[in-house]
């Protein structure tokens, strides 16, 4: 008897676990149709000296200030700042920073997607910033994209 109460305890909480309190024929919302950058940031990444029980390497991540940030006209530049010598555990390795080996990320618009273009480095990713960098920003209606580009001014 009380095995089958736990069977019929276990089908009703199937039942209404899998049921759903939306209704059909919903009114579909507009898909946003904005393509733009709106915030930059930026890290260098190293290997420290120190290393993991299985003899790998620790990544290090060392975040570079961005100021003087200006995002008009498809163009998203600033100044990546990077920090004093205190910020490294690995000693020279802040003299390894440059425009040619930093970590750039943005944030974009609700919904989009943004892919490089013409050879830029993948966001998220080392990559060279010594020069300027493009991308495409499709809006998420998948109608609407904007080509951006990225400058930076490295300063130490």
């Amino acid at each position: 008897m009380h095995n089958k109460i736990n069977i019929l305890a276990g089908l009703l909480a199937l039942i209404f676990g899998l049921s759903s309190c939306l209704k059909g024929n919903l009114p579909d919302l507009p898909a946003y149709s904005d393509a733009d950058i709106t915030e930059l940031y930026s890290q260098y990444r190293y290997l420290d000296t120190e290393q993991y029980p299985d003899g790998s390497n620790i990544v290090r991540i060392v975040t570079l200030s961005v100021s003087d940030k200006s995002f008009s006209n498809g163009t998203a530049s600033a100044t990546v700042t990077v920090p004093d010598a205190s910020s490294f555990t690995v000693p020279g390795e802040r003299d390894k920073v440059s425009a040619t080996n930093i970590v750039m990320m943005c944030n974009i618009s609700t919904g989009a997607s943004i892919e490089p273009l013409e050879g830029a480095p993948k966001l998220g990713m080392p990559g060279d910033f010594s020069k300027l960098q493009k991308y495409k920003v499709t809006a998420a209606d998948g109608k609407t994209s904007k080509v951006w580009s990225i400058s930076i001014n490295l300063v130490k």
